[in-house]
């Protein structure tokens, strides 16, 4: 999960406070580097899944506002 927000500079108005979160599960096998491989993996899917959200809120938020 990530905590987010989007302030405007000129105004001091919260535009955007919001929280983005994702799930993911892994398999755990006897290979102990193929876990922590996974682990690895899921993390970073994860993280660029979050970035994704928050990106295309920011965007939409912003758009509204023109």
């Amino acid at each position: 999960r990530a905590r987010y927000s989007l302030v405007d500079n000129t105004t001091g108005e919260m535009l955007v406070d919001a929280t983005a979160g994702s799930d993911a599960g892994i398999d755990v096998v006897s290979s102990e580097y193929a876990t922590i491989a996974a682990e690895q993996t899921a993390l970073e899917n994860l993280s660029r899944d979050i970035a994704d959200r928050i990106v295309q809120r920011l965007s939409l938020t912003l758009r509204d506002q023109e």
